[in-house]
């Protein structure tokens, strides 16, 4: 291999055989073998990524960055074993980038249906072959959360004048916007965290994100995919008459308590909900359930009652209502849950939109009755409480408390300040500016304060001008719940969409995109990307 490419030219000679033609699987391993014997490993993906030919099939020059990033993802496990990690690696090339692949006649058959079970199984989702009960017709039925209730597809494989990786990436496209709401989807298994890592992990960031966005499934999806992310446990939370559902679950090493964001409901904008009220910590346990020894029952009382004396309710600033029944009506449960599971763990808290705004007010009452939280990760939360509770929070948890905010993002831009609102841990933002990832830390706040294209932060003058506001806060909020969560509503994929299905790596915009939980998840593992393409001295794509 030294003999063979023992520089850049020899590299890029080989690639121009290599890569004369766009690769199959056969051509993709090959390609993987030599990365992983290369003595030189960066150097060989130095000199791919900034590669570019016109292979056969195509009418301009191609890059072949994607190439390399799939490589580096899987680079750890193609070093374990390329023949057990090459398929999947090939999947995640033809579905998740926009790197060339074999076109119309070109040579690659493979049961384009059977490739995309194999795909849709990464994510626990099942794909059987079956009827369309509109019309009668064969289809595809795509189980994701509900097996009472597939999603009925075209009858999915080889697509008419297109080859199999063609046909491959536009059935898998549906596959991805069905779970996660793009056509493109970075897994967060391909970024390690360091539990023993204080400080803000983006990687951390990414795996609590698709936590965030697990918890819109059913139960036993949830307990599914918590299993195949390396968790051993899982129980759920369910208050009906606050409408509140969270999961916990934990492994070796860390407790992750999950709360599930509101895909349609904006009432918590209403006249009576959205008024402060006193911040008060609640009791530790319920005094009518046995938990633990006696001994240690009235020890968390006396710790509690000490709590109140040292921090009278009065100082402690005022909350949310609507947010603060919901989180009261599961506290209890979730506390005796974390009791029975730490033991020693890490404890992270974490959450999306309203699940944000609920993991915020978890953290801070975990602190109150002294337990100690290790991390707080929220993606396009709502603001909480009035300056008085950001004060008290930010000394408590501020530090730990990371919120992640779009900026076309409309629901983090509420409750609007002229009620009194505030952000906590505004000094730890990570802001996403227009559609991009590159994030802006703390600083990023007076950016978002001031954007001039969402309404929340001009003063009306009257109370009917307040009142008429929020009215229309509520339904521009209302809106954006309902298209950032209508990927979770499909039930029939139609034709049409293969054959006109568009693919891009880019970061999406607009109504739709700027609160979902998915876009967050993108823009963080696009930033872990940059930082694996740092590596080799190469600025990636955007």
């Amino acid at each position: 291999m030294e003999a063979i490419l023992a520089n850049a030219t020899d590299i890029e000679r080989w690639l121009d055989t290599m890569l004369a033609v766009a690769p199959d699987e056969a051509r993709f391993a090959q390609i993987a073998n030599v990365f992983v014997k290369h003595p030189d490993d960066v150097l060989f993906l130095g000199v791919l990524a900034r590669y570019e030919n016109t292979p056969e099939g195509y009418l301009e020059a191609q890059s072949w960055q994607d190439l390399a990033e799939t490589l580096l993802l899987y680079e750890t496990r193609l070093r374990v074993s390329v023949t057990a990690t090459v398929s999947e690696a090939y999947l995640h090339y033809v579905v998740n980038t926009s790197a060339p692949i074999p076109v119309g006649t070109q040579e690659d058959d493979f049961d384009v249906f059977a490739y995309a079970q194999r795909y849709a199984g990464l994510f626990n989702i099942t794909l059987e072959e079956g009827t369309d009960p509109r019309t009668g017709k064969p289809a595809t039925l795509m189980t994701i959360d509900d097996p009472n209730e597939p999603i009925v597809c075209a009858e999915w494989g080889a697509i008419a004048g297109k080859s199999s990786a063609e046909s491959l990436r536009a059935v898998a496209a549906e596959i991805n916007k069905s779970r996660y709401g793009r056509n493109d989807v970075i897994a967060s298994t391909f970024f390690p965290y360091d539990v023993n890592q204080d400080a803000y992990q983006s990687a951390l960031a990414m795996r609590l994100a698709d936590m965030s966005d697990l918890a819109y499934n059913n139960p036993e999806y949830i307990a599914e995919e918590t299993a195949r992310l390396g968790f051993l446990e899982t129980v759920f939370i369910n208050n009906d008459n606050t409408d509140t559902q969270l999961f916990i679950t934990r492994n070796a090493d860390a407790v992750v308590v999950c709360f599930r964001g509101s895909q349609q409901r904006a009432d918590w904008l209403g006249n009576l909900k959205v008024r402060l009220i006193a911040f008060q910590p609640p009791t530790p346990i319920n005094p009518t359930q046995k938990t633990g020894s006696l001994w240690r029952q009235i020890l968390q009382i006396l710790a509690w009652i000490f709590s109140l004396i040292i921090r009278r309710p009065s100082e402690m600033g005022m909350v949310h209502r609507g947010f603060w029944a919901a989180h009261d009506s599961v506290w209890r449960e979730v506390y005796e849950q974390v009791q029975d599971w730490r033991k020693g763990r890490k404890l992270y808290i974490t959450g999306h939109s309203l699940g944000g705004v609920l993991a915020k007010l978890n953290g801070f009452v975990f602190e109150s009755v002294g337990e100690s939280v290790d991390g707080v990760y929220v993606y396009g939360a709502p603001r909480v409480g009035n300056q008085a509770f950001a004060t008290r929070y930010n000394a408590q948890l501020g530090d730990k408390t990371f919120l992640h905010i779009n900026g076309g993002d409309l629901v983090p831009k509420l409750p609007p300040t002229w009620l009194f609102y505030q952000h906590v841990a505004t000094h730890n933002i990570r802001y996403f500016a227009d559609d991009s990832h590159h994030v802006t830390v703390g600083s990023a706040t007076a950016q978002f304060e001031e954007n001039p294209e969402l309404p929340g932060d001009d003063t009306p003058d009257t109370e009917i001008e307040k009142q008429i506001a929020l009215e229309v806060l509520q339904e521009r909020t209302r809106e954006t719940l309902y298209y950032s969560n209508l990927h979770r509503e499909r039930r029939f994929i139609i034709d049409e969409q293969l054959e006109d299905v568009s693919y891009s790596m880019e970061e999406e915009s607009g109504i739709r995109a700027d609160h979902s939980i998915s876009e967050y998840m993108f823009k963080l593992a696009c930033g872990l990307i940059d930082v694996l393409f740092d590596t080799l001295n190469i600025e990636r794509k955007s």
